[in-house]
C-alpha cells in the first residue's frame, strides 16, 4: 500500500511539474510573440535605396551578348526586404588572428568585388558590417539524410538589429534597422580553393543570398574544378536585388 502510494505522488508531481512547464513555456511564447509584433509595429516601410554607382556603371560597360541574364529569382527575400546595404562604402574588417595566407586571399576577394561594389577594409571588427572570421566549422548533419558531410569551408550568418546615429545638423539620435554580415571562412585551404570560397561568401555579404545554377557564376551552388570569377550574370543580379524595395537602412519610428 505504501508503495502504491508513493507511486501515485510521483505521478501527480511530475503531472504537475509538466503542467508548470507547459505554462512557463506557454508565456513564454506569448512574451515573445507579443515582443516580436511590437517591435514589427515599428518597422519602417519597405522603400528602395539608391543603387552604388560603381555597381552601375559596371554593369552598364557589360556586353549584352555575352553570358546574358540573370539569376534573380534564385535570390531569397527576407521578412526585412532583400539584404542590401544604404550607407557606403561597406566596410570589411579581416581577422587580424588568420595566417598571411588566409589574410592575402581574403583581401584579395575583397579587392576584386571592389571593382563593382563599394567596400573598405577596416581594422575595426567590432563596427565593420561585415567580419570575416579564420574559423572551422562545425560539421552538421544532413537533415533528410542524418549523414555529416566531408567539410564545409564557409558561412555566412547576418543579424539584424536597430542602430542609433546622431544627425549632424540638429543632433537628434535617429534610429535605423540595420544588420551586419559575419562570414566563416576555415584556414588551411589550399590558396586558390580560399580565394574562390571568399569570393563567393562575399557574394553572399553583399546581397547575393541565394545561389546560381549556372556553374560560370561565382554564385554557383558548388565548387567546380576551375572557380569562376565574379561574371557578368553575378553583376546583373546584384543590380537586380539592389533596384527592390526594403527595410533595412531605414529610420525605425520609436
Amino acid at each position: 500500500m505504501a508503495r502504491s502510494t508513493i507511486q501515485v505522488r510521483r505521478l501527480i508531481g511530475r503531472l504537475l511539474g509538466m503542467t508548470i512547464a507547459f505554462i512557463c513555456a506557454l508565456v513564454l511564447t506569448l512574451q515573445t510573440d507579443w515582443a516580436q509584433t511590437g517591435w514589427a509595429q515599428s518597422l519602417p516601410p519597405e522603400q528602395v535605396h539608391p543603387i552604388p554607382t560603381i555597381l552601375t556603371q559596371a554593369v552598364q560597360r557589360l556586353n549584352p551578348d555575352v553570358e546574358p541574364g540573370d539569376y534573380f529569382d534564385a535570390i531569397e527575400r527576407k521578412g526585412v526586404g532583400y539584404l542590401v546595404w544604404s550607407q557606403f562604402p561597406v566596410t570589411v574588417a579581416i581577422d587580424a588572428l588568420g595566417s598571411d595566407r588566409w589574410k592575402a586571399q581574403i583581401t584579395a576577394a575583397v579587392e576584386e568585388w571592389q571593382r563593382y561594389f563599394p567596400l573598405k577594409i577596416v581594422s575595426t571588427p567590432e563596427t565593420a558590417d561585415i567580419h570575416i572570421q579564420a574559423k572551422r566549422l562545425a560539421l552538421k548533419p544532413d537533415p533528410k539524410t542524418g549523414k555529416l558531410p566531408r567539410f564545409r569551408s564557409a558561412e555566412t550568418h547576418y543579424d539584424i538589429f536597430v542602430s542609433k546615429t546622431s544627425d549632424r545638423s540638429d543632433g537628434e539620435i535617429r534610429q535605423r534597422l540595420s544588420h551586419r554580415m559575419t562570414i566563416d571562412l576555415a584556414p588551411g585551404q589550399a590558396d586558390d580553393v580560399m580565394l574562390s570560397v571568399a569570393r563567393h561568401e562575399m557574394g553572399h555579404a553583399i546581397g547575393l543570398w541565394g545561389h546560381s545554377p549556372n556553374p560560370n557564376d561565382i554564385m554557383y551552388f558548388s565548387q567546380v574544378s576551375k572557380a569562376p570569377l565574379i561574371s557578368s550574370r553575378d553583376l546583373r543580379t546584384l543590380q537586380r536585388v539592389y533596384s527592390q524595395p526594403t527595410r533595412l537602412g531605414w529610420e525605425v519610428t520609436p
